[in-house]
């Protein structure tokens, strides 16, 4: 009876795991070129053309995000540098986000920093990260397929400048120096 019990439960449960699909969001960081979001430089005023790069990061919530989706170009449309297209993203691509149901609630960042397609966000020292945004993930639902909504809901930002540890490194040695220089006349 057990035996039968537990069949039974892994043929209803099964289909139903079958049938929920990961979420998608599109990855077009604008719908329009005039209306942003843009992402600017350290400056505040200059929108990132390309030379830099973002990634979105996606999840169920802004504590469990992870990469997700190719490293884009800024200022591009379709791999090509496009007048207006400086600060925003056209990459164009569904980007599917594992731990999010299709139509379901989900929470994604953009990333952005200054450097190739092969660099990394972590090595970059210009670099910055949109606010946490919930959406509806769009994928297949079972019942229809919702589109993937584009990544344009944050708010414009600029990039920080990140100093690179070498020189948070010569700093600290040079002040441990004016200490020790100090407390030897002092003595």
């Amino acid at each position: 009876m057990k035996k039968l019990i537990a069949l039974l439960t892994a043929t209803l449960l099964i289909p139903a795991a079958a049938t929920a699909a990961d979420g998608v969001l599109t990855f077009n960081t604008d719908d329009g070129l005039a209306d942003g979001p843009f992402v600017f430089d350290i400056d505040g005023t200059t929108k990132l053309d390309n030379s830099f790069v973002g990634q979105i990061w996606a999840g169920a919530d802004a504590n469990n995000l992870a990469a997700v989706g190719p490293v884009a170009q800024f200022g591009l449309f379709q791999g090509n540098p496009l007048a207006g297209a400086n600060g925003i993203i056209f990459n164009g691509s569904s980007v599917t986000v594992s731990g999010v149901t299709a139509g379901g609630s989900g929470v994604y960042r953009l990333y952005a920093w200054e450097g190739g397609t092969s660099s990394t966000f972590a090595a970059a020292t210009k670099r910055g990260i949109s606010g946490a945004v919930t959406a509806t993930f769009g994928g297949d639902t079972g019942s229809g397929v919702i589109p993937g909504p584009n990544v344009d809901q944050f708010a414009s930002f600029s990039l920080a400048l990140v100093p690179e540890p070498t020189t948070v490194t010569l700093g600290l040695l040079g002040l441990g120096g004016l200490i020790a220089s100090r407390r030897r006349k002092t003595a």
